[in-house]
Formats: structure tokens, sequence, C-alpha cells
């Protein structure tokens, strides 16, 4: 049974939801908060400023504008003024609690429970002022309101309900919101996946949708397809490496297994067959041994677990020692050394290096028949574009050169410039492959072209 997927798409809208929702109530809660202190303050500034009025007439002595200002007195607020000696009352509106004690500058709170059980208990809040009369008489102004609100209370609950009963389609309309953006948003990542899922190793030229937007997932899209690029080139670089290999030790081992069975049938009993297929047999094993050496080597190279120590080295001596090589392994060869300037010294790897020009005079030297001449020249050359420096080695050769249309393929694998592909020409192919995968770990370029005197020229540049 498939197991079945969930939907990150509902997950994140949920949460966007949740949030939002939590968000907008918690807004409304600091607000009420808000809201009631301001009142409590509104509250206070109107106790204060009543009780501050009524002081001053009291002061003064005046009842007549004394009775005219407590007439103006809310309705919910009781006062009550009396002689603070005697505590004779003067004047007094809706007061049942009688004196209370003395407040100060701020209002208090006062509860006590009701005598009467069918009345609720007393909460009220509460200020008072002492003053002296004109006349020299201490009087106390006590005026008192109900703390419980019971217009506001009601108002306050409804508007809590209402506020409740909202949550629910607030609730809803922010989860379609937030579905139908999540969806949008995260669209790319299903055509992504979509696209994921028809790629394989035989396929990797499909590449993953991008948005043109060069946001995250365009750039996620962007990284995949590169890794993919990169990929492709490293199956197509084994699918050929197979292909060729296979090629290139099928010749050998029908060698080997066709001298074998020869032995084994008839030869055995002859000393010179056997002498002969037994050097066959050894000629082809060297050949077999050689093209899987370079195999290895080519693939290290190409991989970079060959790391080249770079340190920096003379020219002219490294030049030197390849030619006196050369001259004990090939002494009819005639080498010629020339430079502008032979004390030029090269920031490389100078066994690389080394490896690097042995291959090509090697392959010079396989490919010219006789009177071989090897020109070798260097120069010091400047990138126009990167305005960088770099040394340039050239060998030319009195050889045949290259036809023009194997020129582009000189550095393939396997490839010996014959036409036919055969194994005539000599070595397995891999030499100038060689030379070029070393000429790539140390950041330079090599070429092939055929000098003014029609012979093979290889010219590699290495930075200087």
């Amino acid at each position: 049974m498939k197991k079945r997927t969930k939907s990150v798409v509902v997950k994140l809208s949920i949460k966007f939801s949740s949030i939002l929702t939590v968000a907008v109530l918690t807004i409304i809660f600091i607000f009420f908060m808000f809201l009631q202190v301001f009142n409590r303050q509104q509250e206070t500034r109107a106790y204060r400023g009543t009780i501050s009025s009524i002081s001053r007439i009291v002061k003064m002595g005046n009842e007549q504008a004394l009775d005219q200002r407590l007439s103006s007195v809310p309705f919910f607020i009781s006062y009550l003024i009396y002689d603070t000696n005697t505590k004779e009352v003067i004047r007094k509106k809706n007061d049942q609690m009688g004196i209370l004690p003395i407040t100060g500058d701020k209002p208090k709170h006062y509860t006590a429970k009701s005598t009467d059980s069918q009345s609720p208990a007393i909460n009220i809040i509460y200020i008072t002022s002492q003053v002296e009369t004109i006349n020299g008489r201490n009087i106390t102004i006590q005026i008192s309101a109900n703390a419980r609100n019971e217009g506001a209370d009601k108002f306050t609950l409804r508007l809590l309900t209402y506020i409740g009963l909202a949550t629910v389609p607030i609730l809803i309309i922010s989860f379609l919101l937030s579905l139908y953006i999540t969806k949008q948003t995260m669209k790319p990542v299903v055509q992504i996946t979509d696209a994921a899922k028809s790629i394989s190793s035989t396929n990797l030229s499909t590449l993953l949708p991008e948005t043109g937007k060069q946001d995250e997932l365009d750039n996620l899209a962007q990284t995949f397809n590169r890794l993919f690029s990169r990929l492709k080139i490293d199956f197509e670089r084994e699918r050929s490496f197979t292909s060729n290999v296979s090629h290139e030790l099928k010749t050998p081992v029908a060698v080997i297994l066709g001298q074998a069975n020869l032995l084994r049938r008839w030869g055995k009993d002859d000393p010179k067959q056997l002498e002969k297929s037994i050097g066959t047999i050894l000629n082809e094993s060297r050949s077999m041994e050689a093209i899987i050496s370079n195999l290895l080597q080519l693939s290290r190279l190409e991989s970079g677990k060959i790391k080249p120590e770079f340190s920096v080295f003379s020219l002219d001596e490294q030049i030197n020692r390849i030619i006196h090589e050369f001259s004990l392994v090939s002494p009819d060869s005639d080498f010629t050394w020339e430079s502008e300037d032979k004390d030029l010294n090269l920031t490389s790897d100078a066994e690389l290096f080394h490896q690097l020009l042995t291959i090509v005079i090697q392959n010079s030297i396989k490919f010219t028949a006789e009177n071989i001449k090897i020109k070798i020249s260097s120069k010091k050359i400047i990138d126009p574009k990167t305005g960088k420096d770099f040394i340039s080695v050239s060998i030319e050769d009195n050889g045949p050169g290259f036809e023009e249309d194997v020129i582009p393929h000189v550095f393939e694998r396997f490839y010996r410039g014959d036409s036919a592909h055969v194994r005539a020409a000599g070595g397995s192919g891999l030499g100038l492959s060689i030379a070029r995968a070393i000429t790539d770990s140390l950041n330079g370029t090599i070429t092939a072209a055929n000098s003014p005197s029609h012979g093979a020229l290889i010219t590699v540049s290495l930075p200087a």
C-alpha cells in the first residue's frame, strides 16, 4: 500500500493561519488592557477635577455656589461633605457608607459586605479632600462612585462575544489565503520535483525548470542543473572509457588467446613456433599493461586525485635534462634548444612538466621515420584577456605532421591519427590525452598544429 504523502502546503497554511489568529487576538487583548488603563486614568482625572472644584468653592464659603456646583455632579457620583472635627454632615448625596478613611491625593478602593443579604456587596472608588474655609472651619469632602460599571461591563462582554464569534471566520479566511499563497510559492518546488522524477542516468539532459526570479528556489534549480550537467559529462566519459578500453583490450586479448590455442594444439612441439608465440604473448601483455597503466593515470588526473606540487624551477635545466635522457634512448635524434631568455623560471610541478614534455617528444620520435630532428623553443607571452604572464614551450619535429582532419582529434583518447584506427600506428593512443590532462591540472593549455616545415608542432603554455 502506497504511503500517503503529507502536504507541506497544508501544514504551512495551518501554522500561518494559527499564528495570524493568535496575533490578532493578542493585539485585541493588549488593546483592551490599554483601554482599561486609559479609562481608569480618565476616571482618576475626573475624580480629582470634581473634588478640586468643590474644594475651592467650600474654601470660599459660598453656599449658593456650592449648591450650584453639586447639582452638576454626575448621577453616578455620590458625595459627602462634613465638618472634620464635629463630623457634622453639611451636604450629602446617595452616600450610604458614611465617613471613610482619608485617602490623600489618590483614589482608593473600598469594599464591604452588605448588611442586607439581598443586596450586593459594596465595592466603590472614593477620594477625599480636607480644606479650611475662610471662617477657619475644617471641612472634609468625600466623593465616591460604584466600581462596578454595569453598562461598561455589558459592553465589554458583548464586544468579547463578537470577537470570539469573529475568530472562526478570521481563522478560515486566513487559512484559505495562506493556502493560496503557499501553493503559489511552492509551485516551483512541485515542478522541480516532477521534473526530477524523470531524470535518470540515461536521461541527464533533462533540466529542472527555472522561474527566472533569481530567488532561493531558482538558485536551487540552477545548482541541480549544473550538477546534472557535470554528472552527464562524467557518465559520458565513463561510457566512452568503457567502450574504448573494451576496444583496445579486445585485440591483445584475442592475440594472446590465439597464440595460447596454437601452442596447446601443436605449437609446443615446435621450438620456433613456441618461441614466436611466447614473444607475441609477452608483447601483447606489455601492451595491455601500458594501456591499463596509462588509463589509471589519465583517470586520476581527470578526477583530481593527482594534485600538482607547485615550485619554482629553471626551465633551461629541465629542458637540458630531457634532452640528455632522450640522447641515451634515441641517440640518432637531433635536438635543438632555443629560447629568448634561458634564465626563465617556471612556477609549476617539475615532475609533471617533465612527464608532459617526455610524452610529446616520444610521440614525435615514434612518428618520424628517420633523420629525427626535434626543435624545442620557449618564450614569455602575455595573455591579452587577463594580462597574466605565461611561458610557451613548443616542440617541433620533421615528421609527416598531422592531416587537417586529424588535428581536432589529436588529444582524444585512443586516437592514433590514422583513418582506420588500426594498431599499425603503434602505441595505445593515450599519450597526448595524458599530456592534455597534465596541462589542465597545471592550469595551462596545449595545442596541436603543423609547423611551416610541415612537421608536427605541439605548443604548451603554462602560467609563469
